[in-house]
């Protein structure tokens, strides 16, 4: 039974990935590399974050390195702490989580992160990887 419950993916999300299937080829996933935390209100308030939403960069949910080593937010800069807010200007908000905004996007594609660090909005560039087939999530 499924109860009235859907669930849909932006035609745009969609279509790489089925030009990809079609055309027969291995089908690559843009990577960024962190670890992260999506933030609302209660999480905001619980941590005393300085902002309700973002992409809150903290392996505190995971065994894992909130920043793979050598991955494209090590590259670009990114730390454990930083909170993404935005990825090329578009908001990463409960509607537009970090994951689905990179889908928009191929490995290779250089994106420009809006990235809160201790208080001061920085601007960081991040050339986005292949995600391994190995990652769970």
């Amino acid at each position: 039974l499924n109860d009235g419950i859907g669930f849909a993916l932006p035609i745009d999300l969609a279509k790489p990935i089925i030009e990809q299937a079609l055309a027969d080829v291995d089908i690559a996933r843009p990577y960024v590399g962190v670890v992260y935390t999506e933030i609302d209100a209660q999480l905001a308030a619980d941590e005393s974050l300085p902002v309700d939403s973002g992409a809150w960069i903290s392996g505190q949910f995971s065994d894992s390195e909130p920043v793979v080593a050598g991955g494209p937010a090590d590259e670009a800069g990114l730390e454990a702490g930083d909170i993404i807010t935005a990825v090329d200007g578009l908001a990463v908000d409960s509607t537009n989580p970090l994951d689905l905004l990179v889908l928009r996007y191929a490995p290779g594609d250089a994106v420009t992160l809006d990235v809160l660090r201790d208080g001061e909005n920085l601007t960081l560039e991040a050339t986005l990887g292949t995600r391994p087939a190995d990652l769970s999530s």
